[in-house]
C-alpha cells in the first residue's frame, strides 16, 4: 500500500487558502515534501492556463506549503471550503511518496567566479569548516542541486542540498549591503542574490549574469523544482561575461 504525505488547509486571510505538507522524517527541508508541493503548486497553474480553476489566480510553493491565491469576488463567502474540496483530488494524488515525475523539472547552468576578490567568506570558512578552499568550490559545483522556492527578493533562489561538509549556520551578523550576483551558502542550502541587498549567509562566489529581468518572463531562468549546475569560471572569464 502506497504511503502518502498528511496535509491541511489552512485559511490565511480572505483570499489565500495554504495547503500545509507535513514531513515524515527529521530532514529539513524535507526533499519529497518540497517535491510533492512543486507538483501540486504546477498542476493548480496548469489548471488555471488551461481554465479549469474557476476564480484561482495563482499557486505558489515553498519548502513545505503550497500557497494558492485566489479572488473572494468570484468564489464568495464559501471560498475555502470550495476550495479544499476542488484541491483534494489533487493533493490525494501528487502526496504519494515516490511520486517523482516533474515534467517541469529542467538544467540551468550558472557560471560562478570563486574568486577571493567575490569569495569573500572562503577563507573563513575554509577555517570554520576545516576543509580547503578547493573543497568548498568542488562540493559547490560537482553536483545538480534542486531549486526548493524562490523568496526573499524577486527571482532568489533558495537551492539544495549539498554535501554535509557544507553545513554551516547563517552569520551572526548579517552584511547591510551585497552585489548582486553573489553566490552564499547556509544549512546545507544556497542563495543566489539578483539584486544589490543585504543577506546574512556565507559569500563564495559571484555570477555575471543576469537572474530576475521584469520586463520579460518568465522573469527568472529557473522555476522551483528545476535543477542548476554551478560552473567555475575563471575572473578573466567573469569579466567577459558581465
Amino acid at each position: 500500500m502506497s504511503t502518502a504525505l498528511p496535509y491541511l488547509f489552512e485559511y490565511e486571510g480572505d483570499s489565500t487558502l495554504i495547503i500545509r505538507i507535513q514531513s515524515l522524517s527529521q530532514q529539513h527541508p524535507d526533499v519529497e515534501v518540497n517535491a510533492a508541493a512543486i507538483r501540486i503548486a504546477n498542476e493548480i497553474n496548469t489548471r488555471i492556463t488551461n481554465k479549469s480553476a474557476h476564480g484561482i489566480i495563482e499557486a505558489i510553493p515553498t519548502f513545505s506549503t503550497v500557497g494558492v491565491y485566489y479572488n473572494l469576488d468570484i468564489l464568495g463567502a464559501t471560498a475555502f471550503q470550495t476550495l479544499s474540496d476542488w484541491l483534494k483530488p489533487i493533493c490525494d494524488a501528487h502526496l504519494v511518496l515516490g511520486n517523482n515525475d516533474n515534467n517541469f523539472t529542467k538544467t540551468v547552468e550558472i557560471p560562478v567566479c570563486y574568486d577571493k576578490e567575490f569569495g569573500i567568506d572562503l577563507e573563513e570558512l575554509s577555517h570554520t569548516l576545516q576543509i580547503s578552499v578547493e573543497d568548498i568550490i568542488r562540493l559547490h559545483s560537482q553536483h545538480p542541486v534542486r531549486v526548493f522556492m524562490l523568496g526573499f527578493s524577486p527571482g532568489l533562489p533558495y537551492l539544495g542540498l549539498f554535501d554535509e561538509k557544507l553545513n554551516i549556520p547563517r552569520r551572526a551578523t548579517p552584511r547591510v549591503k551585497l552585489e548582486a550576483g553573489s553566490i552564499a551558502i547556509a544549512n546545507r542550502q544556497c542563495v543566489i542574490y539578483p539584486y544589490e541587498t543585504p543577506g546574512g549567509w556565507h559569500i563564495i562566489g559571484r555570477t555575471p549574469i543576469k537572474l530576475f529581468d521584469e520586463n520579460n518572463a518568465p522573469y527568472t531562468l529557473y522555476q522551483p523544482g528545476d535543477l542548476i549546475v554551478f560552473n567555475p569560471i575563471s575572473k578573466e572569464e567573469f569579466l567577459s561575461l558581465k
